[in-house]
């Protein structure tokens, strides 16, 4: 029994088989059906965004702890907490910043490594007009001179780096020396402070150069103050504009940090102080700088005022000329600040342009330097009388502003409807009639928002502008208003179709070239006081509502649809109906107008009109 049991249960040919189909195909079919399955999930799969994606290897496999290690080898050196990572070679530091273009997710967390409390970074500030920092190195650089020259950055510039904002750690110099700056402090550390008012820092060291070295290269601003050296609580003051640094620490440079110096290398010389801070002043400046006590930023009050006073102006070389450099107003309105020293005492019209041609300056320019020079001294009181002259000057140009563009607004949204000049689908067989009264009444409302944009002119400019009216004309050279104008005004008188449309045409691009500017002063009147403190100021007596006016819409002309009609039978689809429809609307006999209807109501229709 038992072999005849293990017989029956041996597998045969027969059973391999089941209804006619062998394993293999069934297997094979059951395979194929699954891929069907699958398919709608694949599609799905590819679908997907990038980021919901299969991330990179690096970042799927390796641990943030493991790879902020890595960061770590690549991206730290403590060569760039010191000054031979600005006046010694090599370039490169021993770390490696390409891992920073692989990918956004890894910039992130490289970026936090480099720049979040790893490293020191060095910045040498004792310089006048140029800052120095292995943060601002270039690799173009092949020799000691030149690199010394491209890791230096220009004052301006310093707020203007992202990285500098971004940094944690820094070790900062500054001297005393009046021969590197004749102003307590140097516009480079002014504008450093500036940078990072906002940033936060963890950590601040100062360190301060001590007295009685002789500097070894040709940086000096005037070699004939050696020997004389500014207080040090006043070249500290840009301290004062720092708020919520985490720890603020002060020192004086050793002799081996000190490479621009002949004999800093003996620290022990008699000639040298190493000119400490007294332990009674560092405490305040460590109260304010780690507190968080409110503090206002006259500067930025400045930028706000002087991007609004910009838009009005066209020419943007007289744009630039309003913008007084870090101490330009101080030589100009402080009559006991010597002009011989300065580079720049001179104001030729080819940097200043006409509205500041010698001494004869617009009352805006004049304003703008007096708030600039206010602004650097701290002179609250200054600096508001000056930006109160500014906005009180400028404000019935706005007005007229105003109205000029409301008027074009009001007339575009008359016309831009199905018949009107400025229909959505507007073509060429629509304009074949001359409307000689909306073309004369658009290139009229043109002319008026045109001269509503030029500035108003003091008597004192409109003679410089006579005397050198060629160069008043050179610096509007590139402003197409006057040719566009003209070519309007051709335009109205033609009969011809083509030109019909020509004159639309013109005149969509002529009201969009406008609103640039008019959109221009709207946004910068909005921020003019974003940086006041909040209910200390009513501008020119209004609140801030009528003073910023939200309510205004603050965009360009959509000529790619119509004005809708609002009207009590208005039909939101009017824009695809006849002229002939609309009289039918008003002569359909499924609406009554007569006398016994109205009487009813007459009450009524009163109240509505004299509400």
């Amino acid at each position: 029994m038992e072999s005849n049991d293990s017989k029956s249960t041996m597998p045969t040919e027969e059973s391999k088989r089941i209804e006619g189909f062998s394993i293999a195909e069934l297997q094979a079919e059951l395979s194929r059906r699954r891929q069907i399955e699958n398919a709608p999930l694949s599609q799905l799969e590819s679908l997907k965004p990038a980021e919901e994606k299969e991330k990179c290897y690096f970042l799927r496999t390796i641990p943030l702890e493991v790879r902020n290690q890595i960061y770590g080898y690549l991206l730290t050196s403590d060569i760039l907490a010191s000054s031979n990572s600005i006046y010694q070679l090599p370039l490169s530091y021993g770390l490696y910043p390409n891992i920073l273009y692989t990918g956004r997710q890894v910039y992130e967390e490289a970026s936090a490594v480099l720049y979040g409390g790893k490293n020191t970074f060095i910045i040498d500030c004792q310089i006048e007009r140029k800052a120095a920092s292995p943060l601002f190195r270039s690799s173009s650089a092949t020799n000691i001179n030149n690199y010394t020259w491209y890791i230096r950055l220009r004052y301006q510039d310093l707020p203007l780096l992202a990285a500098i904002k971004k940094v944690k750690l820094w070790k900062l110099i500054i001297g005393t020396a009046q021969e590197m700056s004749e102003l307590p402090s140097t516009t480079s550390f002014i504008y450093f402070c500036r940078a990072i008012c906002d940033a936060r820092p963890a950590s601040l060291l100062i360190e301060i150069i001590p007295k009685g070295l002789q500097f070894s290269y040709n940086y000096l601003e005037d070699s004939s103050l050696k020997g004389y050296y500014h207080p040090v609580q006043k070249v500290l003051e840009p301290l004062k504009m720092l708020r919520n640094v985490a720890k603020l620490e002060f020192g004086v440079v050793k002799g081996d940090e000190l490479p621009l110096y002949e004999g800093a290398t003996t620290p022990n010389a008699p000639s040298i102080d190493h000119n400490y801070l007294c332990p009674h002043l560092e405490a305040k400046f460590k109260s304010l700088v780690e507190g968080d006590s409110k503090v206002v930023h006259l500067w930025k009050l400045y930028d706000n005022l002087l991007a609004y006073a910009q838009a009005f102006e066209r020419s943007p070389v007289f744009q630039d000329a309003m913008k007084s450099e870090y101490g330009e107003a101080r030589r100009r309105l402080n009559p006991s600040h010597s002009l011989a020293r300065d580079p720049d005492r001179e104001y030729p019209w080819k940097k200043k342009g006409l509205f500041k041609y010698g001494q004869v300056f617009h009352t805006v320019e004049d304003m703008l330097e007096h708030a600039s020079f206010a602004s650097e001294t701290g002179d609250k009181k200054s600096f508001k009388a000056a930006r109160q002259a500014v906005l009180e000057y400028l404000e019935p140009q706005y007005l007229r502003m105003l109205a000029a563009s409301a008027a074009v607004a009001e007339f575009i949204k008359a016309e831009k409807r199905h018949g009107g000049l400025f229909q959505a689908d507007l073509q060429a067989a629509d304009c074949a009639l001359h409307r000689s009264e909306e073309f004369g009444e658009a290139f009229i409302l043109l002319q008026d928002y045109n001269e509503s944009l030029k500035r108003d002119l003091t008597r004192e400019t409109r003679i410089e502008i006579a005397i050198r009216h060629l160069e008043w004309e050179q610096a509007y050279a590139a402003d197409d208003r006057k040719f566009i104008l003209e070519r309007l005004g051709g335009l109205v008188e033609s009969r011809r179709s083509v030109d019909n449309l020509l004159f639309i045409r013109y005149f969509k691009h002529c009201v969009d070239y406008f609103d640039l500017q008019y959109l221009s002063v709207r946004e910068a009147r909005k921020a003019v006081f974003a940086d006041d403190p909040v209910g200390k100021i009513l501008p020119l007596g209004k609140s801030f509502d009528d003073w910023a006016q939200p309510w205004r819409c603050d965009q360009h002309v959509n000529w790619t649809v119509n004005e809708p009609d609002l009207g009590p039978w208005g039909n939101p689809n009017r824009d695809a109906m006849s002229e002939a429809s609309y009289e039918s609307d008003w002569t359909s006999d499924s609406i009554d107008f007569s006398d016994e209807d109205m009487s009813d109501n007459s009450d009524s229709d009163d109240e509505f009109g004299d509400e």
